[in-house]
C-alpha cells in the first residue's frame, strides 16, 4: 500500500499529510486533479454497470477475434 500511495503523490493524485506533533501520523487526500478525474470516471463506471451485457459481449468478440489471430 506505501508504495501504491507513493506512485499516486509522485503522479500528484494524492497529498500526504505528516502531522509534526507525537504522536505522528500521516493522512492522504485526494488533489484537485484525482477529484475532477473520479468526476469523470464515476458516470463511465456507472454506465458499463448498467450495461455490462454489452460491454461482455465485446469482450467476448474480441477474445474470439484474437484466438484467430493465433
Amino acid at each position: 500500500m506505501n508504495r501504491t500511495l507513493r506512485r499516486l503523490e509522485q503522479g500528484e493524485l494524492v497529498e500526504r499529510i505528516r502531522e509534526a506533533e507525537f504522536p505522528y501520523h500521516t493522512t492522504y487526500q485526494l488533489t484537485p486533479a484525482a477529484k475532477e478525474l473520479l468526476d469523470v470516471a464515476v458516470p463511465i463506471v456507472a454506465w458499463a454497470e448498467s450495461h455490462s451485457d454489452l460491454v461482455e459481449r465485446a469482450r467476448q468478440r474480441r477474445h474470439q477475434e484474437a484466438s484467430r489471430d493465433d
